[in-house]
């Protein structure tokens, strides 16, 4: 199979491993921060420990996938290769997958947020993020960034307005998540834009390269997102505690249009990074 070929699989795996990779983090995270309630975190833990496994798989896939572009994909020297860029994620997701095993055995908010942090430094670890000349700072910035995404992405499960959840359950789930969506969206936003300009390389280059362009678009979503958590913190949930039938309704709508604009952040993303690349300097 002809590298533009295997193009369409490498961008579906990645997209796949993005979103099981950002839910265990997520689920990580609202767990470590208390948002979710004692009697539910197993559940939750449980969820987590599922996604890592799948990301983790995925991930192996994408080794796979990468060294397939370069000829065979089981030649020893195509795979040496590849894994000297992407070993250093695969063993990250790979700690996160242990620590959620032992948080789940052990439930304590300290094993989530290692689990979590797992993760998302796995994104750090390859791609463009280590491409950049003395990549330190960014990589830091990447995973603070994915960390944040995982806390966003996650929480449309979490606070979804289920009948099986009581209204003051899901009353004090939506007053623990806005409190830090209004620290955790900003700081995803900010990241988001220093991250931009750091892989397109300056603000000419992140305005007229395609690859600038999708960053952008992806940074507009993200912009979406923190009206969203606005709304949510000033709007749904006085609706939830004050009349929770309209408030649900509410929470809703809130929530499918926060799945849809980081829906279209994901794509956008991928296809920055499997179909295109930074701008030469």
């Amino acid at each position: 199979m002809s590298p533009d070929a295997l193009t369409p699989w490498l961008l579906a795996d990645k997209l796949a491993l993005y979103v099981s990779a950002l839910l265990a983090i997520g689920f990580g995270a609202l767990t470590a921060l208390g948002v979710i309630e004692s009697a539910a975190r197993k559940p939750f833990l449980a969820a987590a420990l599922l996604s890592a496994a799948v990301a983790l798989l995925l991930g192996l896939s994408r080794l796979t996938l990468t060294s397939a572009e370069l000829g065979d994909a089981f030649a020893s020297a195509n795979l040496a290769l590849v894994w000297q860029t992407q070993s250093g994620a695969l063993l990250a997701l790979g700690l996160g997958v242990a620590l959620f095993c032992l948080a789940y055995l052990w439930p304590g908010r300290l094993l989530s947020a290692g689990a979590a942090l797992a993760v998302a430094v796995s994104f750090a670890l390859t791609g463009h993020a280590q491409g950049v000349p003395a990549p330190l700072l960014t990589p830091i910035a990447v995973a603070a960034h994915v960390a944040c995404a995982g806390f966003w992405l996650a929480a449309p499960l979490a606070i979804w307005p289920s009948a099986r959840i009581s209204d003051e359950t899901l009353f004090a789930r939506v007053r623990g998540f806005s409190g830090f969506a209004l620290a955790v969206v900003p700081m995803l936003f900010g990241l988001g834009i220093a991250l931009a300009l750091r892989l397109a390389g300056d603000v000419h280059a992140l305005l007229t390269s395609f690859y600038g362009q999708l960053l952008i678009a992806k940074l507009a979503a993200a912009s979406g997102a923190l009206g969203l958590g606005a709304y949510n913190k000033l709007v749904v949930t006085h609706a939830l505690s004050a009349e929770p039938a309209r408030g649900r309704v509410m929470l809703r709508f809130a929530l499918v249009a926060d799945i849809v604009l980081f829906a279209a952040a994901l794509i956008l993303v991928g296809w920055a990074t499997t179909l295109t690349g930074p701008p030469e300097a």
